[in-house]
Order: structure tokens, then sequence, then C-alpha cells
């Protein structure tokens, strides 16, 4: 199997790759936008400039309260090429969590949403500005903006700022801050450094044969960008030149004519998005024949369900086990069958070794529950400015201690 080799040494790095190599090739298309590479690089830069004008420099906390659409992940870039780190704040959020996240972030600048499903962020943001003396900055952006066009919104935030002549980020330097969801305590920020990202889509290669998935085509449907599975697993597209194809809201008739319309090859959801798909009443007069695997994961799915699947689309199902802090871990097998899918999350990928222990941090056989701990490239380095949390978590020999019970068979 041929390997992914990353060369870049950061995330900016491999952009800038990607943009010399195959500028023409697509990056994003969101309802009637297209942008390639070049575009990608080129507007990143200008997001840049913009936050260079704003005072935002290396090792500053840009927030991102943002819906999912490309802007987000040009923002992104453009704050990594000045060396800044980004986190994001999931737009489902209201004030309690949105001020927990620019708290312990301690975000120099945030990038906000005006208003977006009827909840108001500016009043919101506002009123806890008080609670935020490091917070210098808030730039906000109109939802139709963001609606109409990547280009146009960043035109606003850079307006005629000039080219940037920032020291470039190194690959031990911070790029993200990815906060877990806090449904087990306060949300946490697993932060991690360009070095980490590029290891994840190395390690991700090797789940695929050619080392590279089988469609450069991604969906990204009403998925929260502030998620690991974003944030953490950027460089994965920017590596194989993948196209994201970006819906900032989950509709599954919009989903099913996208996948005829583009001959998908792959998709993921959740079990319930899933089952709204099986369910819907445009399912069975789409051509879904181009299909070729489905991933179920963020929750348990059901024998049942992942049998559903297989027999109604006529797909390799797949599960995985990852988490915030560990982005990437572990993959179901082709010949897998349901019973098995659904009772347990694949064997670990190479490049990531896995063990049970017990609470003394001794590993234990298979067939006996123990702790789910993890080591890796990819890992995140801590818990952004919570030592005492880090140390609870990652063990001196760099094992992530994940909290999860498990059993290896």
């Amino acid at each position: 199997m041929a390997r992914l080799i990353v060369r870049a040494a950061t995330v900016p790095d491999l952009l800038r790759d990607a943009a010399r190599e195959a500028p023409a090739a697509e990056a994003f298309r969101y309802r009637d936008e297209r942008l390639t590479y070049a575009d990608w690089d080129t507007i990143a830069d200008r997001v840049a400039a913009g936050l260079a004008v704003r005072g935002v420099g290396r090792g500053d906390v840009v927030a991102l309260l943002l819906p999912s659409t490309p802007f987000y992940l040009v923002a992104y870039l453009g704050a990594a090429r000045l060396g800044a780190i980004t986190t994001g704040i999931n737009v489902r959020y209201r004030r309690s969590e949105i001020g927990h996240i620019l708290r312990r972030s301690g975000a120099r600048c945030l990038i906000a949403v005006e208003e977006w499903h009827e909840a108001d962020f500016r009043s919101t943001v506002e009123g806890l500005r008080a609670e935020l003396p490091g917070l210098a900055e808030v730039v906000w952006l109109s939802a139709d903006r963001l609606r109409v066009g990547t280009a146009n919104t960043v035109a606003d935030l850079a307006g005629g700022a000039r080219p940037t002549s920032a020291v470039p980020p190194a690959p031990d330097d911070p790029v993200a801050i990815v906060f877990t969801s806090g449904t087990t305590g306060i949300p946490k920020g697993a932060w991690y450094n360009h070095r980490n990202l590029l290891a994840l889509a190395e390690i991700d290669g090797r789940r695929h044969a050619g080392g590279a998935p089988s469609s450069p085509k991604h969906l990204a449907a009403g998925l929260s960008f502030a998620h690991i599975g974003t944030m953490a697993r950027i460089a994965i597209q920017i590596a194989h030149r993948g196209t994201s194809i970006v819906h900032d809201a989950f509709d599954p008739a919009a989903v099913l004519e996208v996948i005829e319309r583009e001959r998908l090859e792959d998709l993921g959801g959740i079990p319930t998005q899933v089952i709204m798909l099986l369910d819907h009443p445009d399912r069975a007069r789409r051509d879904l024949s181009s299909l070729r695997s489905v991933l179920v994961g963020g929750a348990p799915a059901a024998p049942a369900l992942i049998r559903r699947v297989q027999e109604t689309l006529h797909v390799t199902v797949s599960v995985r086990y990852s988490s915030t802090e560990v982005g990437i871990a572990t993959a179901s097998l082709l010949d897998d069958p349901p019973e098995l899918l659904a009772t347990t999350v694949g064997k670990a990928t190479p490049g990531v070794e896995l063990r049970v222990v017990d609470e003394a941090n001794r590993p234990l056989p298979p067939d006996t529950p123990g702790e789910v701990v993890v080591r890796s490239p990819a890992t995140m380095r801590g818990y952004w400015q919570d030592p005492d949390a880090t140390a609870a978590t990652i063990d001196a020999d760099g094992w992530v201690h994940t909290g999860d019970v498990g059993v290896l068979d």
C-alpha cells in the first residue's frame, strides 16, 4: 500500500504547495460559489492581512463564531499564516458556552456572524464584553454576505489592508484549540500544533489503498466546523487536493440530490442523519448507485440500522473511534459483519498505538474492561492554559487517557 508523505512543515505551507501544484483543483463548492486551491491560498493571505492590521500576530488566539461555510476555513488558514491560533465556537452554543470558550481560550480577536437561525450573537457577545478584557477586536459579519460568497466576505474583513510580512509559524507552534462538548464536565480546549495536524493526515492516508481516498469529493452537510472533524483534520483535505461540498445545514432532500448529481462514492453521518436519509420520500427516486461506503459515527449504531444501510444502499458500512483529544484512532475493516460493526470500533490505524489499562496504568489482557489510552504523533499536545488537566490526561510516556472504558478482543 502506498503511503501519503506530507513534506510541508506547517498547514499554511501545505496550502501553498496545493495552490502551486494544483491551482485549478476545486477546494470548495457552496451554494453557487466555487473556490479553487489558488483562490483559497490568495484569499487566506487577504484574511491574514486584515487580521494583522487589527493587531493579531503570532501566538494570539482568533475565535470563529461562524456557520459552516468556506469562509470559516479561509479564516482558519489566514490566521495560521500569521502564526495565530484558531478556536471555533459552534453556532448552536449560547451565552454560557460562548463566554466560557472566549475566556478560556484568551481570544484576542473574534470573527462572528451577527445572527444565525434566529440567534442574535451580536447582543450575546456585547453583553459579555465586560467579562472579556483580553478580547481586543470583534469583527461582525452579516449572514447574508456569508451566504452570497466568500470573496465578498473576505473583502469586507480585509478592506485595503496590504499583504503582511509576518514571520511564518514553526511546526511546533500551536495552530488550533478544539473545545470538548462539555457533556462530561466543563468544556476544555484540546490544542494541536502544525506537526500534529500533518501527522494526522499521514496516518489517515494509511486507511486507504494507494494512500488516498477513492474519490476527492467530500460532502460536509450541516456539520460544525468547530468540531475536531474539521479543525484537526483540515490537512487531510489539503493533502489530497480534495473538494468539500459544503451545506450549512443538514437537509436530507438536498443530500440525496447532491449524491445523485455529484456521483458521490463516500458518505458520512450520525445514525439519526442516516435514518433520515433512508426514510426520506426522495430516496427511492434518486440514483444513489455511485455510493460505495457509508461511515456511521458520532453515536452507536444498532445492527438493524447497519443491515438496513447495507441492504438498501448496497454499500460497505464503516465505524471509527476518536475523540477531541485523540484526533484519530481506530477504523473498522471492510469485511466486518453488522454485529461486529455495532459492538466494536475496529482496529487501531497504523501509526496509532492503543491499549486498555487498569487504574495503575498497567496494560490489561484481551476481554478485560479498562480505560482506553492512545498514543500517536496526532494526539493533542494538552489542554489550553490548563496544566493540571493536561497532567491528569497525558501521562509521562505520552499516552492520552481518554476516560472511555473499552475491551480489546
